[in-house]
């Protein structure tokens, strides 16, 4: 793995705790991604791994037919929604999904926030990242019944 790949790692958990530290999760909600175009693959958090405990061979480097290529946890459970996201949208080179108290709000209310946005389902996702898309938000993402 090149240098440059152990750096996104490093950016991946500094965002995670920038997160955690920010009230935008809680516990290991959420989940990062980083694209590294050089080498065709990108960088997720792993799944159910505190944020505050995260190194760097735990950020899981997966190539875009999705198979691992490198990494000690299992990745996110979001990592084919980032996949997609990358796929759908070469211009993208992050994704951060947060569980914000807001985001949620409107996430549960199914209400779009301004013209910026549009309510999808997740199986929607793939097929509907536009170029206009600036952030998304889930139907009813966050609401545990």
């Amino acid at each position: 793995m090149s240098i440059h790949i152990e750096q996104i790692r490093g950016l991946v958990i500094e965002t995670g705790l920038e997160m955690l530290k920010s009230s935008l999760v809680v516990g290991t909600w959420g989940n990062i991604s980083a694209r590294i175009p050089e080498e065709n693959v990108f960088a997720i958090t792993p799944s159910g791994v505190d944020y505050e405990t995260i190194e760097p061979i735990d950020v899981v480097i997966i190539d875009m037919d999705g198979n691992v290529v490198s990494g000690e946890k299992k990745p996110s459970i979001e990592w084919k929604l980032h996949l997609a996201i990358y796929k759908a949208r070469e211009d993208i080179r992050a994704i951060v999904h947060t569980h914000s108290t807001y985001a949620t709000a409107f996430a549960i209310a199914q209400k779009a926030y301004r013209d910026r946005q549009k309510i999808l389902s997740r199986s929607q996702v793939g097929m509907c990242v536009s170029r206009t898309m600036f952030f998304l938000v889930l139907r009813s993402w966050g609401l545990r019944l």
